[in-house]
C-alpha cells in the first residue's frame, strides 16, 4: 500500500483523544525522535498536523460548535508503510478497520514498484502512442514529466488514466526520476476513492482476519496484486494499432490478452478478482437497464396482451412473467444475491430463493 485515507468520529472528548494517542504512538514506530511540523490551517477541521514520516492527522473536537465537530481525518502515506514490515502493516490496518469510531476509508492507493524493468515507463508511453498496449476502463491518458522529491521537473515518464474527479485512477511512472535512485525503476499504481476505496478496504480487513495467526500474511500483497489486476492490467492491442480509438470494437478487451511485461513482472502469481458489494450491485443493475432496453418494448407489448386480450390482471401477468425469471436462477447466483443484502436479511433472502424457485418450477410443470 501507499496511501490510506480514514475517517473517524469520537462522540466525546475522551473517545477522540484515545484516537489521536493511537496515531501518535504510531508516529514512534515509523521514525526516530522527529517531531510534528507545525499545526497548519484546515479548511474542514479545527486542527491539523502533520509529519514529514508520512502521517497527517485533521480533527475538530466533539461539543466545540465547529464544523465536522467530533469527526477526525486521518492520511498515512508511502514513507510510514515503508518503516513498517508487513507484520506490523497488518495490524496497523486491523487497528483501524477495528477502531471504535471507525466510519470509512476515504482513499486507498495500492503500488507494485519494479527494479530494472522489461518495461520502463518512457517505453512504455511510446507503446502507448504507437497504441500497441491500452488499459481496460479508461477512454484516454495523460502523458507528462516526472517531479522528483525535491519538487524539480525531469524529462522522465509519467502516464496517468483516469481524471482528478474519477472515483479510479492509474498512473506509471519513472519512480527512480522521482526519487533519485541509481537502479531503474517504473512504479504502476491505483488510486482509489469513495466507494472503490471505501469497500476495497473492507476486503483487505476481512482477507487479514482470516489469515492464521501462526502464518505470515500475505494478504496486503495478495490484495495489491487483486486491485493492479482489476483496474490496471495493461492489454496488449497493437492488432488494433491501426484503427482510430474510437473505432475500437466494444468489446476488444475480451479478444486481447495481458501484456507478457505485465504478467511476468507486475502482477504474478494467480490474482483474485476482488468482489464487492457495490460492484456486484451495480453490475445487476447495469444489466438490469441493458436488458430493458433490449427487451423493455417486448415485455410491454406481452404484458398488455395478457391484460387486455387474454384478461389477466396486471398483478397476475407480472407473477407470470416473474415465474420465468425464477426458473433461470443458478445455484451460483446466490454468492452475488449474499453479497448484496444486508446480512440481517440473509434468513429471507435463503428461505425466498429456495421457496419460490420450487414454486415457479411447480407452476411450469401444470
Amino acid at each position: 500500500m501507499d496511501w490510506l485515507s480514514v475517517s473517524l468520529f469520537g462522540a466525546t472528548v475522551k473517545r477522540q483523544r484515545e484516537q489521536l494517542a493511537y496515531f501518535f504512538s504510531l508516529l514512534g514506530a515509523v521514525t526516530d525522535g522527529a517531531t510534528w511540523a507545525e499545526p497548519s490551517p484546515a479548511k474542514f477541521f479545527q486542527n491539523s498536523v502533520s509529519h514529514e514520516a508520512g502521517i497527517s492527522i485533521k480533527w475538530t473536537e466533539p461539543g466545540s460548535g465547529n464544523v465536522n465537530q467530533g469527526l477526525m481525518s486521518v492520511d498515512l502515506r508511502g514513507t510510514a508503510f515503508l518503516a513498517l514490515d508487513r507484520e506490523d502493516r497488518k495490524a496497523v490496518y486491523l487497528d483501524i478497520a477495528e477502531m471504535e469510531g471507525f466510519k470509512q476509508c476515504t482513499r486507498l492507493d495500492a503500488q507494485r514498484t519494479v527494479l530494472t524493468p522489461l518495461m520502463s515507463a518512457e517505453l512504455l508511453a511510446d507503446r502507448l502512442a504507437a497504441g500497441d498496449v491500452w488499459v481496460k476502463g479508461f477512454q484516454g491518458y495523460r502523458q507528462m514529466g516526472v517531479i522528483t522529491d525535491s519538487r524539480q521537473a525531469t524529462d522522465a515518464s509519467t502516464v496517468m488514466w483516469g481524471s482528478p474527479e474519477s472515483a479510479v485512477r492509474a498512473r506509471s511512472y519513472n519512480k527512480a526520476a522521482e526519487s533519485g535512485w541509481d537502479i531503474p525503476a517504473i512504479r504502476h499504481e491505483v488510486q482509489l476513492r469513495k466507494q472503490p476505496a471505501r469497500d476495497k478496504f473492507l476486503v483487505l480487513a476481512e482477507n487479514l482476519q482470516l489469515e492464521q495467526a501462526n502464518q505470515a500474511t500475505s494478504a496486503e500483497n495478495a490484495f495489491v496484486q487483486s486491485v493492479l489486476n482489476q483496474h490496471m492490467s495493461y492489454l496488449e492491442t497493437s492488432r488494433l494499432a491501426k484503427l482510430k480509438r474510437k473505432d475500437w470494437p466494444a468489446n476488444w478487451a475480451q479478444r486481447c490478452e495481458n501484456a507478457d511485461w505485465w504478467d511476468k513482472e507486475v502482477v504474478t502469481g494467480d490474482p483474485k478478482e476482488i468482489k464487492t458489494r457495490w460492484r456486484i450491485a451495480k453490475k445487476l443493475e447495469d444489466s438490469v437497464s441493458a436488458s430493458n432496453v433490449q427487451y423493455g418494448r417486448i415485455l410491454a407489448k406481452w404484458f398488455l396482451v395478457k391484460c387486455c386480450r387474454d384478461g389477466m390482471e396486471p398483478q397476475d401477468a407480472l407473477l407470470d412473467i416473474s415465474a420465468q425469471w425464477i426458473l433461470r436462477l443458478q445455484d451460483k447466483d446466490l454468492e452475488d444475491l449474499l453479497a448484496i443484502v444486508p446480512e440481517e436479511n440473509h434468513p429471507q433472502l435463503l428461505e425466498n430463493f429456495e421457496s419460490w424457485k420450487k414454486i415457479a418450477a411447480h407452476n411450469a410443470e401444470r
